[in-house]
């Protein structure tokens, strides 16, 4: 957004969600909100005349909020495209991290994609496979032992930016990308493309 919004003729202000308060004494004609729960914006029509675009968050159901709009990623279709390639790949068993705990963001929506198309796609479905990581990265390395010591030969981990950590895991145990296990996970390009190998990111 910091490069397209330019080009349309915007001026982009960059504000972290614990200084949202210094939008009362901004001139702005609109705002954009990554990541952040729709709860937070319940007074918005009170507060300011402008529209507020919620990126990847569902919307509220009831609100009476008319300048707050909503664009989604299909996460379900991403859950498929991602396992459909293993498949291509033919892999047999697939080990999936969901960045984030149930009941908070798309975690839910993912979880129930992937399970979708995990039995869609012949693969195994057992719960033990299907790990949610909480907040942060500390839990991947650990996680992805945990997986790998059930025989799994591809790694799935959608949301956050679980590439690089599960490539330094993979590395603790002794594992290559593609050789040992093949992985698609969420990553910036910037950091996925220097991988070796680049990884296949979403």
């Amino acid at each position: 957004m910091t490069r397209e919004l330019p080009k349309q003729g915007f001026r982009v202000e960059i504000l972290p969600v614990n200084s949202i308060d210094r939008l009362a004494d901004v001139r702005f004609c609109g705002a954009v909100a990554v990541g952040l729960d729709p709860q937070m914006f319940q007074d918005w029509d009170q507060k300011y005349t402008v529209p507020l675009i919620i990126l990847d968050r569902a919307p509220q159901k009831n609100s009476t909020n008319r300048n707050l709009y909503y664009v989604n990623s299909d996460e379900a279709m991403g859950m498929e495209l991602a396992i459909a390639h293993f498949r291509e790949r033919n892999c047999r068993k697939i080990g999936c991290i969901i960045h984030g705990t149930p009941g908070q963001g798309n975690v839910d929506i993912r979880h129930r994609a992937i399970v979708e198309n995990l039995k869609k796609y012949d693969f195994p479905t057992d719960e033990a496979l299907i790990r949610f990581s909480g907040d942060g990265n500390e839990k991947y390395v650990e996680l992805v032992g945990k997986l790998l010591k059930f025989g799994v030969d591809a790694l799935f981990c959608p949301g956050g930016n679980a590439g690089i950590v599960v490539l330094y895991a993979l590395s603790l145990y002794g594992r290559q990308i593609p050789e040992d296990v093949s992985l698609i996970a969420s990553e910036q390009t910037f950091f996925s493309c220097y991988a070796v190998p680049p990884q296949t990111t979403i």
